[in-house]
Parts: C-alpha cells; sequence; structure tokens
C-alpha cells in the first residue's frame, strides 16, 4: 500500500470518528439539558370531545397521578413519554394517544376517543357498548348516547365482565399455543436423543450377543429387539397424545374464539352498514339475536340470527343471519316502496333469497311477495 493511499484511508476514518464523537457529544449535551428541565405543567388535550364525551381531561390528569404521581417539577429527562402514553391509552375509551413536551417544558398529551357504535343489552344481564375497533366498553352513566340496542342471546368469547380488546384474549391464547408447541417439540426431541443413543447401545449389544451364536439364537435376539423397538415406538405414540391433547384443546377454543370474533366484526361492518345508509340510517332502533337451531358439531361456533325493530312502523323484520346484507336491505326497500301491504303488526321475512315474505296479523290472513 502507499503512503498516498494509507494518509487518504486514514483521514476517512479520522473524519468519520469526528462525526460520530459529535453526534454522541450532542445526545449527551441534550440528555443533560433535558435532565436539567423540569415540567412546567400537565396539559391534555381530547381532539374529538365535541363528537363524545366520554373521556375528559381530568380524567386523564387523575390516571397518570395515580400511576406516576405529580408530573410537574419533574425532570423532563426521567419522564418516559412511550410508558405515559401507555398509561393513557389504558383508558377504555382511549383510542390513541401521543405525548410529548414542549418548548415551555409543558407536558402535552392528546388523545382520541373510541366510538361505540351498538350498546348490547343480552339475555345474559351484560349490559355494554361494542365500539367499531371491537372493544367492549363500559357504560357511560354520565353521557348519553343514541346507539341502536342489541338483545337476545349474542354470543362471546369472554366472559360477561371482561372490559377491553376483544382481540387481546385471542393473541394470548396463539402466545400460549406458540409456547406449548415449542415446549412439545422440545420434549421429542429431546427423547428421541435419548432413546437413539440406548438404541445404538443395543445395537451393539446385539452384535456382540449374536457373534458365534447359532442362527436361532441370532434370530431370537433380533426378534426381541425389533419387540423393544416396537414397543418403545408404541409408547412414543401415546405419550405425544397425551401431551398433544392440551394443545389440540387450545388449537379448538383459538379456532372457536376466531369465528366469534369475525362474527362481531361482520355484526359491526353491518351495524356500520345501516348508520351509514341515507335510506336506512336511525331507522333500526333494535337487533334482537336469536340463537341458531341449526345442529353442528358443538365445538364449532354458529352464528345467531336477527330480528330487526324500525323505528316506524310496528312490525318486526325477520332478517335472519347477517350474511348478503346489502342484497336483504335492497330486497327490504323495494318491497316497503311498492305499498303493497298495510305493514301495521305484522311481520316481514327478507331471511331467504329471492322472496319477501309477509306475516300479517292473524286477523288480516298472509300474503306473499
Amino acid at each position: 500500500m502507499s503512503w498516498k493511499r494509507f494518509w487518504h484511508i486514514s483521514g476517512e476514518v479520522l473524519f468519520w470518528c469526528l462525526v460520530v464523537a459529535f453526534f454522541v457529544w450532542v445526545a449527551l449535551l441534550r440528555q443533560e439539558r433535558e435532565s436539567e428541565r423540569t415540567a412546567n405543567n400537565l396539559k391534555v388535550v381530547v381532539r374529538d370531545l365535541q363528537e363524545r364525551n366520554f373521556v375528559s381531561p381530568e380524567d386523564i390528569h387523575r390516571l397518570i397521578q395515580e400511576e406516576l404521581g405529580e408530573i410537574e417539577g419533574r425532570s423532563v429527562g426521567e419522564l418516559n413519554m412511550q410508558e405515559i402514553n401507555e398509561i393513557v391509552e389504558s383508558h377504555n375509551f382511549v383510542s390513541r394517544a401521543m405525548t410529548f413536551v414542549d418548548y415551555d417544558n409543558v407536558v402535552s398529551v392528546e388523545l382520541y376517543q373510541r366510538r361505540p357504535v351498538v350498546r348490547v343489552k343480552d339475555d345474559n344481564g351484560s349490559d355494554y357498548y361494542l365500539s367499531e375497533d371491537l372493544h367492549i366498553l363500559p357504560i357511560h352513566s354520565s353521557t348519553h348516547i343514541n346507539l341502536p340496542i342489541i338483545t337476545g342471546s349474542l354470543p362471546l368469547p369472554v366472559d360477561k365482565e371482561f372490559r377491553g380488546d376483544l382481540a387481546a384474549p385471542l393473541r394470548q391464547l396463539e402466545e400460549e399455543i406458540a409456547k406449548a408447541e415449542a415446549e412439545d417439540k422440545a420434549r421429542i426431541e429431546a427423547r428421541n436423543r435419548k432413546q437413539e443413543q440406548l438404541r445404538e447401545v443395543r445395537r451393539k449389544e446385539l452384535k456382540r450377543n449374536c457373534k458365534g451364536a447359532s442362527p436361532e439364537t441370532q434370530k431370537q435376539l433380533r426378534a426381541e429387539n425389533r419387540q423393544i423397538n416396537q414397543l418403545e415406538k408404541e409408547n412414543n405414540l401415546l405419550e405425544d397424545a397425551r401431551h398433544r391433547e392440551p394443545i389440540d384443546q387450545m388449537i379448538l377454543a383459538k379456532k372457536k374464539y376466531e369465528e366469534n370474533y369475525n362474527f362481531l366484526l361482520k355484526l359491526i361492518n353491518f351495524v356500520g352498514l345501516t348508520e351509514r345508509s341515507p335510506q336506512w340510517s336511525g331507522e333500526f332502533v333494535q337487533f334482537v339475536a336469536h340463537k341458531s337451531t341449526q345442529r353442528v358439531d358443538r365445538h364449532i361456533f354458529t352464528e345467531p340470527y336477527f330480528d330487526l325493530i324500525p323505528r316506524r312502523g310496528e312490525y318486526t323484520i325477520e332478517f335472519g343471519k347477517i350474511d348478503d346484507a346489502e342484497q336483504k336491505l335492497q330486497k327490504l326497500a323495494t318491497f316497503l316502496s311498492a305499498g303493497v301491504v298495510n305493514t301495521k303488526g305484522g311481520t316481514l321475512s327478507v331471511e331467504f333469497e329471492g322472496q319477501v315474505v309477509w306475516k300479517a296479523p292473524k286477523s288480516q290472513g298472509k300474503n306473499k311477495k
């Protein structure tokens, strides 16, 4: 290597060392300055307070104070903005939050609230809101919100006292399954290694015993060794089945939970569909859920079917399952706009494909379209 190239490379190395040292110095200086700064105040802004009033700045102040104590007067450097964010987002009605320190040393928290789309009052005595992001929210007694109500038998994959993110138990199940499968795999691998060592010992012993023995004796010794291997294999199958059973039960529980979760997601989308439609917005005040009479395997989740109670008119809509909701709503709109029958007091069914069935009160007879 020439001296010219040597000094060129050395110069580049020195330059980048100085650059790194500069940024380290800036970071240390910033950290030192932040440690000298003290928080003057805690400011909480609820961005969508005018749209819904579930969370107040005072609520968030109390929540942070309960977890971290007073913020005012604390060193900015020792405050963890991510930790404050997580505390704020632990509130059931908080959808997302952002925490930062401004130039006046004010710790500012900005947040958005969750949006409930339906209230559930089911046969089990549960009473809660269901939000658009599938959180179960407690009833907010001090806030009146006009939402459609679901009554009847609405299946939930969690206990009636559960409040929070419905996806959280599913994630926990997935973690437990992954951990159990990893442990079972490690168990099998350790057992196989041990048994392979024992089989190797038996092979060597068989070879020694067969040496010089008669053909009949050799045949008997090999048969005994095969019998031992076969018994070992059968015991392994029984042992693996015993260890696998709880894992399979967890996998089955996860599948059932997923089906229930996907149904609730479909239900939220259905309620949203009716609320977004200019024709149906605010029209359905109640969704009555009924258990399905379909006989299936007891482990598999079955979706309920629904009756819809409209705001106007004294009649009930038998909607069935919420599959093909747009087509069913279109059938309903077409039938009602035709004005063929007086719908007062009867039942209108759009459950089955290609037909609308009007079930008049007993005094009026029945009519079909």
